[in-house]
């Protein structure tokens, strides 16, 4: 029973993560009138396309991270970073098994997700977020998880 609610969770999350994806898009598209907004500058819609897929990728790895967790409903997001390599650095908090909470990392490089504990995760974050500098899209991810809620 156990084994068959986890996957049904993580694919919720996935397909609410999915959804707010695209109404975030209808929206981010359109300005206060409903007309759709394009950057005049190609470079700047450029710019702005990778920013928004930098964020989609991670919520959709938010919603990995929070349905790995022993307590979901414990889980708390303080802080996202996007490297300049594409990495996705993770500071989160989240209750232990002794019902403490504690503050822990998680790392998506690629397709992988990597929490802290798991197999690889030390090497992975050092490599690709620790001593880097890069953009924070807490805010930007919040925004899009609180649109998939809503739905």
């Amino acid at each position: 029973m156990n084994a068959e609610k986890k996957p049904r969770a993580r694919r919720n999350w996935l397909w609410i993560a999915v959804g707010a994806v695209v109404v975030l898009a209808i929206i981010s598209k359109q300005d206060r009138s409903g007309t759709a907004v394009e950057p005049s500058n190609p470079a700047a819609k450029a710019a702005s396309d990778k920013k928004f897929d930098e964020t989609k990728i991670a919520a959709l790895g938010l919603s990995e991270l929070r349905a790995a967790m022993r307590n979901p409903d414990s889980f708390q997001l303080s802080s996202i970073a996007v490297m300049p390599k594409g990495a996705v650095c993770y500071e989160y908090r989240a209750q232990n098994g002794f019902g403490g909470m504690n503050v822990e990392n998680a790392v998506l490089a690629g397709a992988v997700l990597k929490l802290h504990g798991s197999d690889g995760f030390a090497s992975l974050w050092n490599r690709q977020c620790v001593g880097k500098t890069g953009r924070d899209i807490t805010e930007d991810v919040r925004a899009l998880m609180a649109v998939a809620n809503r739905q």
